[in-house]
């Protein structure tokens, strides 16, 4: 599951940065609850690998686009 997830997060990315807009944003902002909340649940190596992995995807203007 941890993988799909990831995966969801890199494409809505991948589209975010394609074409910018409030929709492509949301949808970063929903699949990255959803992995923090999958990794919650997670033994700690799990839990702490899958944050670095997701600190990888996320871009550096991940924050500017949730203000938006």
């Amino acid at each position: 599951m941890l993988l799909k997830y990831l995966n969801e997060l890199d494409r809505a990315v991948q589209d975010a940065r394609k074409q910018p807009g409030i929709e492509q944003f949301g949808r970063c902002a929903d699949c990255l609850f959803v992995v923090q909340d999958y990794l919650r649940g997670q033994i700690e190596p799990v839990r702490v690998r899958g944050e670095e992995i997701v600190e990888k995807l996320l871009p550096e203007e991940f924050d500017q686009w949730m203000v938006q």
